[in-house]
C-alpha cells in the first residue's frame, strides 16, 4: 500500500535544518509510519530507539492525514534555522514545529532561546518559555537577541513578520544600566513599553536598588522614558519620587549636564561643587567644564579635555583656577588667594611618524595651588616638587645625526625657586668609524677601531622666585614684566667632539681619548666691589669664546672568585670585581687667555680672581691645571641556588650584593687636597621583602681650629696623621624599604588591568590609586625609613624620616587603608590618612580621615558606583577650610 503525501521532515535533531522552505511531496508506505511513527492529537512525533505497530484506529487516522494535507507556504524571506537537544516535532497538519531542550531559532538578524519553543509557520509567530525542573524552578527562560541587544524573559511571543511581541517579565541590559519588566510591549524592533518597570544598574535579577514606575518607553540607541517614580533600596520605597524620568541610551558618547552636589560649610557657606557639562564631541575629543561655587565668594573652575587618534597620538589637557576667599565676608582684612595649575600630557603613537617623536608632559601653576586648592588630593597637597618636559627628537634617514628640541621647566615649592629651558636644541651624530675599511679583510686594525662622536648644542635658561612669574596674595613683589623675562635669560652655545678607541691588551680593556668642547657666549660679566664690600655684577653683552681640551684613558678587568658549597641547596657563591683607572689631563686655561678671568679688590685691598663667565649655561672654563687619576671598584656578590623541597636539579641566581662601590680621585697637578673624598655606595635586596641603600662620603684630610676665631676647617693634613684613621666620614645616607603585602586574589588578567590603572600618567598628576580600591590583595605594608647624618666640620646634622601605609581586607567588602608619616624632630606623627570602603556590590560607602594637622577633615560617600546613576549619593563631610 503506498500513500501520496506532503510531509515536512517529520523528526530532525540537527542544527541548522532549514523549515522555511516548502514541504516536497515524497512516496511513504505503511511499513515507514509503523517504523518510526506514533500519532498523537493528529500530529505525528519520532520516538526515538522505539518501534511501536499501529493499530487500526491509528492507520485510519494516519490516512485522513494524508488524504488531505495541510499545504505549509513558506512566508519568509531568508531562511530559518532551529535546534533542539532534546527533540523536535513537526505538525504538518497545522504548521508548527516545537523544539525541547536547549532549543533555538534563528531569523535573520533575530535569535531566541528557551527551553522550549513553538514555531507557528502561518501566522510567522513563535513563543518561547522555560520549562520547570524535578524541583519546579523554571530553567532556560527565554532569550530574545536581536542586533546584538539581549532581553531576558518569562515567556515571550514574537511575530517575525510585524516585528512585534509581547514579553512577560523581562530584564535587558541598556546601556550601563539594566531594565525589569512585568510585561513589555515591542512596538518595533527599537520601541519597546512596560507595564511595572524597574531602572538600575545592579546587575543581578533582583537588583538591590532600583527606580520604580508603572510606565517605561525604550528607544533603543536613543532614551528612556518614565511616568511618575520613585527609588526603592531593597524593595522599600524612599521618599526620592520624581514626576518623570529621563535617561539616555546610547554606546556613544554624548552631552549633557553634570549635576552639582549641594553642601554647606561653616566658612565658606552654602555651595555647589562639581557642576557643569560634558562635550561628548566625538570618540576621538571630548571636553568637560566643572566648577565649585561657595557663597561666600569663593569659587573654583576646571577645564578637562581628552583626545585621541588611533595611530597617531592621544593626550589630556587639563586648566584650574582657584579663588578662594579666607575671612568673614564683610570683613576687609579677608584674603583672596588666586591659583592656577595647568596638566598637559601628550604622546604620539610610534606608527604616525617612525622617524620623528613628539611627548609632552606639563605640571605648572602657582606654587601655594594645591594648598589653597578646595578639592586637593593627599598626593598633591604633599608633593613639593614639579616638573615639565616637551621633547621633539628628529631621525635623519641614512645618517648618524638626530636632532632634538627641548623646553623644560622645575619649581621647588620650599625654596620658591623655579627653573625654566626654554628652548634647548642638540644635534648628536652617533659614532663612526672614520678609518675603518669599506672592503673588509681580516681582523679590524687597532686604528679602524676609532670612533668619532660630535653633539652641539643650543640652551636658553631661566630661573628665578616663583613669586616674580606667579605672584601669590602674601608677595610683595610686582610681577617681572616680558622684558625682564627675556633680559634674564641666559643663553650659550657648546660644540663636543669625542675620538676614543678600545683596545683589549690581555685581560686589561684600555679605551683612551681625546674630548674637545668649545663654548660660545653672547654676554659676559664684569664685578666689582662697593663701598660696603658688597660685589656689583654688570653684564657686558657681545660674543665671547672659549674651548677646553680633555685627554683620557682608562683601563679596566674584571675579577673573580668562586666559592662553592657542597650541600643541595646553595651550589655556589661568586663575587665580581670590576676595577677602573681613569687618567685625564686638562690645561689651565687661564695661562693661555687671561680674558676668561678677572680680578676685584675689596676696600680692605685683598684682591680675588673671577670668571667673567660664571652663572652661564654651560660652566665656566678651568682655571686651574689638573691631571687627575680616578679610581672605581664595583662589586657584586651572586648567590646559585634552588629553592626548598626542590628535587630537580634546576638552579637560579640570586644577588646577595646588587652593588658595593667605592670611588675617588687623586690631582696630581693640585698644590693641595689632591685626595677628593672617599664615596661608597651600597645596594642589596634583603630577601624578598627588603630594600637596602646605604651611601657615604669621606675626607681623606683632618680639621683644624683657628685659635684666634676658633673657626673650624678642613686642614691639609691627612686624617691618619692626626687619628690614626684613614678616613674622616662627612655624610652618611641609609634607606630602607619594606613592602610586603597577601597573595593576589585576581586573575592575572585583572591583576595587569589593575596595574594598569594604578600606574601614574606621570609623576606630578593625581594617582588613581587613590580612587580605585583592589579587593584582590588581602593586605600589604609598605615602610620606608631614611636617615642623613652630615658632619662636614664639626656641626653634626641628622635629618631622618619615616613613611609608612598599608591596607587590610577585614571581610570580603571591608577594606580598610592608611597611610602616614613620623617626624622624629618633633616626635609627632606627621600627616596621615585613613581610608574605609565598604563594596556593596552595587552601592559602595567611602570614609576619609585626616584626623589632625592642618588639613583636619573627614568625608563620608554613600553613592552607586557605575553607570548614568553614580550621582545618586549622600555625602557628610567637615572640610579642612572650617577649622
Amino acid at each position: 500500500m503506498v500513500f501520496k503525501c506532503n510531509v515536512i521532515n517529520a523528526y530532525a535533531n540537527n542544527s541548522g535544518d532549514d523549515i522555511s522552505t516548502p514541504p516536497t511531496e515524497k512516496d511513504y508506505t505503511v511499513e515507514d509510519f509503523q517504523e518510526d511513527f506514533i500519532l498523537y492529537n493528529d500530529s505525528v512525533e519520532r520516538v526515538k530507539g522505539d518501534t511501536i505497530p499501529f493499530d487500526s484506529a491509528r492507520i485510519d487516522s494516519l490516512k485522513e492525514i494524508i488524504k488531505n494535507p495541510k499545504k505549509a507556504e513558506s512566508t519568509f524571506k531568508s531562511k530559518v534555522t532551529y535546534h533542539g537537544d532534546d527533540s523536535i516535532m513537526i505538525d504538518n497538519r497545522h504548521n508548527k514545529a516545537y523544539m525541547w531542550g536547549n532549543a533555538w531559532v534563528k531569523y535573520e538578524q533575530i535569535e531566541l532561546q528557551a527551553d522550549y519553543l513553538e514555531i507557528d509557520f502561518e501566522n510567522n509567530e513563535v513563543y518561547a518559555k522555560g520549562l520547570p525542573d524535578s524541583t519546579g524552578k523554571l530553567q532556560n527562560t527565554p532569550v530574545f537577541i536581536e542586533k546584538g541587544q539581549e532581553y531576558k524573559s518569562g515567556e515571550m511571543v514574537y511575530n517575525f513578520k510585524s516585528k512585534k511581541g509581547l514579553i512577560k517579565k523581562i530584564t535587558t541590559q541598556e546601556a550601563s544600566g539594566y531594565i525589569h519588566g512585568e510585561k513589555v510591549k515591542m512596538a518595533s524592533q527599537d520601541v519597546f513599553y512596560i507595564k511595572n518597570g524597574r531602572y538600575t544598574t545592579c546587575e543581578l535579577d533582583h537588583p538591590h536598588y532600583y527606580i520604580q514606575s508603572k510606565k517605561l518607553k525604550i528607544i533603543n540607541n536613543d532614551k528612556i522614558v518614565t511616568g511618575p517614580a520613585y527609588m526603592a533600596v531593597e524593595d522599600v520605597p524612599t521618599f526620592l519620587a520624581m514626576p518623570f524620568g529621563f535617561f539616555p541610551n546610547q554606546d556613544k558618547r554624548t552631552s549633557g549636564i553634570l549635576i552639582p552636589a549641594v553642601g554647606s560649610s561653616q566658612t565658606k557657606g552654602f555651595s555647589l561643587t562639581d557642576g557643569g557639562y560634558y562635550f561628548g564631541f566625538s570618540d576621538q575629543f571630548d571636553l568637560t567644564f566643572q566648577g565649585d561655587v561657595y557663597s561666600d565668594g569663593s569659587w573654583s573652575g576646571r577645564a578637562l579635555a581628552n583626545y585621541k587618534t588611533r595611530y597617531k597620538r592621544n593626550g589630556s589637557l587639563r586648566a584650574s583656577y582657584t579663588n578662594n576667599k579666607e575671612g568673614d565676608k564683610d570683613d576687609p582684612n579677608a584674603v583672596i588667594r588666586k591659583s592656577f595649575f595647568v596638566n598637559w600630557r601628550h604622546t604620539q603613537d610610534p606608527k604616525a611618524k617612525p622617524n620623528s617623536t613628539f611627548t609632552a608632559m606639563v605640571n605648572i601653576g602657582s606654587s601655594d595651588y594645591f594648598q589653597n586648592d578646595l578639592n586637593t588630593s593627599s598626593s598633591n597637597f604633599l608633593r613639593n616638587e614639579y616638573t615639565s618636559n616637551i621633547t621633539y627628537t628628529q631621525k635623519f634617514r641614512q645618517s648618524p645625526f638626530t636632532a632634538t628640541v627641548n623646553a623644560s621647566h622645575n619649581q621647588n615649592n620650599q625654596d620658591s625657586i623655579i627653573n625654566f629651558v626654554l628652548p634647548e636644541v642638540n644635534l648628536t651624530m652617533a659614532r663612526i668609524y672614520p678609518l675603518k675599511r669599506k672592503n673588509k679583510i681580516g681582523r679590524d686594525k687597532w686604528y679602524e677601531k676609532i670612533g668619532v662622536t660630535y653633539s652641539g648644542g643650543f640652551k636658553n635658561e631661566l630661573s628665578t622666585k616663583i613669586t616674580n612669574i606667579f605672584p601669590t596674595a602674601d608677595s610683595e613683589n610686582q610681577p617681572m614684566t616680558p622684558a625682564d623675562i627675556i633680559g634674564d635669560f641666559n643663553n650659550g652655545v657648546r660644540h663636543r667632539v669625542n675620538t676614543s678607541t678600545s683596545l683589549k691588551l690581555g685581560h686589561l680593556n684600555v679605551s683612551p681619548g681625546v674630548a674637545y668642547s668649545e663654548t660660545w657666549y653672547f654676554k659676559s660679566v664684569n664685578q666689582e666691589y662697593d663701598t660696603a664690600n658688597n660685589i656689583i655684577r654688570d653684564t657686558i653683552p657681545g660674543f665671547s669664546r672659549f674651548g677646553s681640551l680633555n685627554l683620557n684613558t682608562s683601563m679596566s678587568t674584571k675579577l673573580y672568585g668562586i666559592f662553592a658549597f657542597k650541600g643541595e641547596r646553595i651550589k655556589a657563591i661568586r663575587h665580581t670585581m670590576t676595577p677602573a683607572v681613569t687618567f685625564s689631563y686638562q690645561p689651565n686655561l687661564s695661562k693661555i687667555h687671561p680674558e676668561y678671568f678677572g680680578e676685584r679688590t675689596d676696600t680692605a685691598g685683598n684682591t680675588t680672581t673671577y670668571n667673567v663667565f660664571e652663572g652661564s649655561v654651560y660652566g665656566t672654563p678651568n682655571g686651574s691645571e689638573m691631571g687627575l687619576v680616578s679610581f672605581q671598584l664595583q662589586n657584586i656578590v651572586e648567590m646559585k641556588h634552588k629553592k626548598r623541597n626542590d628535587t630537580t636539579d634546576k638552579y637560579t641566581n640570586v644577588n646577595l650584593l646588587d652593588a658595593w662601590n667605592f670611588s675617588t680621585s687623586y690631582n696630581m697637578l693640585a698644590d693641595s687636597f689632591n685626595w677628593q673624598p672617599m664615596r661608597m655606595d651600597i645596594r642589596s635586596r634583603v630577601g624578598k621583602f627588603v630594600n637596602l641603600v646605604v651611601g657615604s662620603t669621606s675626607d681623606f684630610y683632618g680639621l683644624k681650629t683657628d685659635p684666634e676665631t676658633e673657626k673650624v676647617s678642613r686642614s691639609t693634613n691627612f686624617h691618619y696623621n692626626q687619628t690614626g684613621k684613614f678616613l674622616r666620614l662627612t655624610q652618611l645616607r641609609t634607606s630602607v624599604g619594606l613592602s610586603l603585602s597577601g597573595e593576589s586574589l585576581g586573575t592575572t588578567k585583572q591583576n595587569e588591568e589593575i596595574d594598569r590603572i594604578k600606574a601614574p600618567q606621570d609623576e606630578n598628576t593625581i594617582y588613581e590609586e587613590e580612587r580605585y580600591v583592589n579587593f584582590n590583595v588581602p593586605w600589604d605594608l609598605k615602610v620606608n625609613y631614611v636617615l642623613t647624618y652630615n658632619k662636614p666640620l664639626d656641626e653634626v646634622t641628622v635629618v631622618n624620616s619615616l613613611t609608612f601605609s598599608g591596607s587590610i581586607n577585614l571581610t570580603p567588602g571591608w577594606k580598610v587603608r592608611m597611610r602616614s608619616s613620623y617626624d622624629f624632630d618633633q616626635n609627632k606623627l606627621g600627616y596621615t590618612a585613613l581610608d574605609i570602603y565598604r563594596d556593596l556590590h552595587c552601592w559602595q560607602i567611602d570614609v576619609n580621615v585626616i584626623p589632625f594637622g592642618s588639613r583636619k577633615s573627614f568625608m563620608v560617600n554613600v553613592k552607586v558606583k557605575q553607570g548614568f546613576l553614580q550621582d545618586l549619593k549622600l555625602t557628610r563631610n567637615s572640610r579642612w577650610f572650617d577649622n
